[in-house]
């Protein structure tokens, strides 16, 4: 057994190796010649920053789980993809010109610090939460009732429209659905971020689990439609990330999940790497990489240059507003839109870590992290036998959205208390999958111990 944990550990390890290494050529390669006006630059690190950096953004492959047991460690696994190893790296390429490479090492090490901390606290003992006596078709009546309030909602506003705009012309369908918001109820921007992270997940998920067809069409018919109406990108990640999920929790046991989880991405960076290559075009390597992975580095970086030389904003924009005076004239985002962007229709929002460092600093970035490893652990908490695929599809969701936005933001805005809810409540999720056969049995029992496969 110790031969094949430290098996799977050197897999999981090399995984992480080849996925930063593939990351880098790409952003050299392909990303950076063709986006450095875009905060895409390239300046050559010194040999110790590259080196010192590279092993810090490593460092967390040899704590991270290798087998999955709780849905919190696939969550740990997708914000070391998206966020924190990206966090690591992109700022000693992008803004090498800009911070100091102490400042830079210091960074990556601050982000690998609050992320252990994140990994640990949401790994504190479970409490199992007993799912309330509610009869299904008392959930399902509800739960229908509150899709068809927030889709009317949206759907009287914008129209039931299906208009699949062009990825180029999402900005100006951004631009319009927040003037729309402006002049009507600010609650539509509520029922788009519910919608779009929490209930239109959840039906897709279950859609394709349960092999219903009625779920799965609802399903997609909510990210398109915010896709269409919003301009939500994410909206279309949401549903290949979703797919993927259950494609390797079909394929693969829990045991091997942060393998193949980490090698998939490999793989994505490396097609994307041929493809910008072979057609001598990066807009496709953007789309897939530069915008979900490379950004989000690079933002926490511009986040930390600004507010490490001006006051912090101590989230006196928002919960805080009645103690203390905001010291900006903008929101942070667009602070960042207009400073580096020098646009001010950008609106730059960033990672967990870059909000925390913003608001509060080193500190923030601490207390933040915990926040956010109780937030995962409360998913461990509501996840049972048979809702453990559905919880760590919903949370790898969350993930990959808390690496581009405020933790506040996603806990409220974008729905986190409406997935932990909706895992609470829902009655027997998988209980009428029967054909899946290896995939049903290969959940792990939540008592700590992993099922063995069946024959």
């Amino acid at each position: 057994m110790i031969m094949k944990l430290s098996k799977l550990r050197i897999a999981v390890v090399l995984g992480c190796l080849a996925y930063l290494a593939s990351v880098i050529a790409l952003y050299i390669l392909v990303i950076s010649p063709a986006y450095s006006y875009y905060t895409f630059k390239y300046v050559a690190p010194h040999w110790f920053t590259f080196v010192a950096n590279c092993t810090l953004a490593l460092l967390p492959s040899l704590w991270l789980p290798a087998a999955m047991q709780r849905p919190s460690q696939v969550a740990c696994w997708m914000l070391y993809v998206f966020v924190v190893l990206p966090s690591c790296i992109m700022p000693m390429f992008a803004l090498g010109d800009t911070l100091a490479p102490v400042r830079i090492l210091l960074l990556s090490a601050m982000v690998i610090s609050s992320f252990w901390i994140v990994s640990a606290v949401s790994q504190l003992p479970v409490i199992k939460l007993e799912r309330p006596k509610l009869a299904p078709l008392t959930f399902w009546l509800v739960f229908g009732a509150v899709i068809s309030v927030l889709l009317a909602q949206i759907l009287v506003v914008f129209g039931p429209r299906l208009r699949l705009v062009s990825l180029l012309e999402v900005y100006d369908v951004r631009s319009e659905f927040a003037a729309t918001i402006a002049e009507t109820s600010s609650f539509i921007g509520y029922s788009s971020g519910w919608l779009t992270y929490a209930i239109g997940p959840t039906l897709l998920a279950l859609g394709i689990l349960k092999r219903n067809l009625i779920f799965t069409a609802i399903g997609l018919f909510v990210e398109l439609l915010m896709y269409s109406v919003a301009g939500f990108r994410v909206s279309l990640m949401i549903v290949l990330l979703v797919i993927g999920l259950i494609l390797l929790f079909r394929f693969f046991y829990p045991s091997q999940l942060s393998k193949a989880l980490i090698w998939s991405f490999v793989g994505l960076v490396l097609f994307s790497l041929a493809v910008g290559i072979a057609l001598q075009n990066a807009f496709i390597p953007f789309l897939l990489v530069g915008r979900s992975i490379m950004m989000p580095g690079i933002l926490t970086g511009l986040y930390y240059d600004f507010f490490s030389q001006g006051p912090k904003a101590y989230l006196s924009y928002s919960i805080f507003r009645t103690l203390v005076e905001y010291p900006y004239d903008y929101l942070p985002p667009s602070l960042i839109g207009r400073t580096y962007f020098n646009s001010p229709d950008t609106f730059a929002n960033a990672s967990v870590w870059a909000d925390a460092y913003a608001n509060f600093g080193y500190l923030g970035m601490f207390v933040f992290a915990a926040v956010l490893g109780m937030v995962l652990w409360l998913f461990d908490c509501v996840t049972r036998e048979d809702n453990f695929v559905l919880s760590c599809i919903l949370i790898s969701v969350y993930g990959f959205v808390f690496a581009n936005s405020a933790l506040l933001t996603t806990i409220l805005t974008h729905g986190v208390w409406l997935a932990l809810l909706i895992l609470a409540l829902l009655p027997h999720p998988l209980k009428a999958i029967q054909s899946l056969g290896r995939f049903r049995v290969c959940v792990p029992a939540l008592s700590g111990k992993v099922r063995r496969p069946c024959n």
